[in-house]
């Protein structure tokens, strides 16, 4: 099998209290050889390996305590299962595929001291996603959806 890609990363403070950042993956994954039970997966991606992948985000960190941060992050579309119809003959593959699709993550924050307290939001605007496939059990694994919270620390 075939597995070559790069990431780049690049951070930047705007400001002492201000810092942004970015990263862009780029993937490329291909069987190139099975047994003999298994030779119709040759030419197939890998389940769950976008081509392309990134996030950017930005954080605020003010003296007195407050602070937030928001993100984004992208994965492009990728197949789902084994056998896809990346392979050679694209009529033999399952056709499901994992869409391209953004979450959007999100926390605010106060701290005192050793003590803290946060509200947080993951894939805030709720996006469907496949975060995982089974052919052999016939099922699919959804991504979690909005999840709001709130929590404090105190480190000893």
């Amino acid at each position: 099998s075939e597995l070559s890609g790069i990431e780049v990363q690049a951070s930047y403070a705007a400001t002492d209290n201000l810092p942004l950042f970015a990263t862009l993956g780029l993937l490329h994954t291909e069987i190139t050889a099975t047994d003999e039970t298994n030779s119709g997966l040759i030419g197939n991606e890998f389940p769950f390996a976008p081509a392309y992948s990134g996030n950017a985000g930005i954080s605020y960190n003010h003296p007195s305590g407050f602070g937030g941060s928001f993100d984004l992050t992208f994965r492009g579309e990728s197949e789902a299962l084994l056998p896809n119809n990346s392979g050679p003959d694209p009529d033999f593959g399952t056709g499901l595929k994992n869409e391209s699709h953004v979450l959007a993550n999100m926390r605010l924050y106060y701290e005192l001291g050793k003590f803290s307290v946060f509200l947080y939001g993951t894939n805030i605007f709720d996006a469907d996603y496949l975060a995982n496939a089974d052919a052999l059990a016939g099922n699919v694994v959804m991504g979690d959806p909005r999840v709001v919270g709130a929590g404090f620390t105190y480190n000893l």
